[in-house]
């Protein structure tokens, strides 16, 4: 699965975050999401989520 927004690969946590009304997908990593995650309501799988805070967003790694 790629982020709708960036098209960046998704992470498995990020790939199931949903909405609890409509149950679809988002289908944006976290990156793309933050800007809108005061503004939603989603279901996210904590159990999938890295302790480390990574991402595979090529945004968020610096550029050689």
């Amino acid at each position: 699965m790629r982020c709708l927004s960036c098209n960046c690969e998704l992470t498995d946590f990020e790939a199931t975050r949903k909405s609890p009304f409509t149950k679809q997908y988002l289908d944006l990593c976290n990156h793309c999401f933050s800007s809108i995650r005061d503004d939603i309501y989603v279901i996210e799988r904590h159990d999938l989520e890295h302790d480390d805070g990574m991402t595979n967003n090529p945004i968020d790694k610096e550029e050689n």
